[in-house]
């Protein structure tokens, strides 16, 4: 029942961005009303937002931002090897400040959804055309993965 939930709502949400909010009105399901309404990891959009804020604090904690949207098994994989120390050094001086970028980027635009609705991806194409030879992006696409009901950086 809970992932038929899950799908259901994250197909509500495909329609709404399709549909520019010209779907069923549900509350919250569509574009306009999520406006109003804290951002939630629930939504792709609000995870966006939450990270943003976390990214942009005066002093960001950028362990506690890899274990809260980094995907679970790939932190477990980190911590279990005793790199975790050295990878949050590693994304707080190469990895975050291009992550910025990126997520300001997107921010306003709408991923491409995969079938199942449990993957979101943007494209940074036009993006990373628009940088600098020196300050391109590391890569084209920026995908999160919806898991148990929290979407995370793929």
């Amino acid at each position: 029942m809970h992932r038929f939930i899950l799908t259901l709502a994250a197909l509500i949400t495909l329609a709404c961005s399709i549909n520019a909010g010209s779907c069923f009105h549900i509350p919250s399901a569509c574009a306009q009303d999520k406006a109003v309404l804290p951002p939630s990891r629930g939504d792709i959009a609000g995870t966006i937002r939450l990270l943003l804020k976390d990214m942009e604090a005066p002093e960001p904690d950028y362990g506690k931002i890899l274990l809260e949207y980094g995907l679970p098994e790939g932190n477990e994989d980190v911590k279990q090897h005793g790199e975790f120390d050295r990878h949050v050094k590693r994304f707080a001086t190469e990895i975050a400040p291009l992550m910025l970028k990126a997520l300001h980027y997107v921010k306003d635009k709408s991923p491409v959804f995969e079938s199942d609705g449990t993957q979101a991806t943007y494209d940074l194409t036009p993006l990373n055309d628009s940088l600098p030879a020196d300050k391109k992006l590391p890569t084209r696409k920026m995908s999160f993965k919806l898991i148990q009901g929290k979407w995370y950086l793929k």
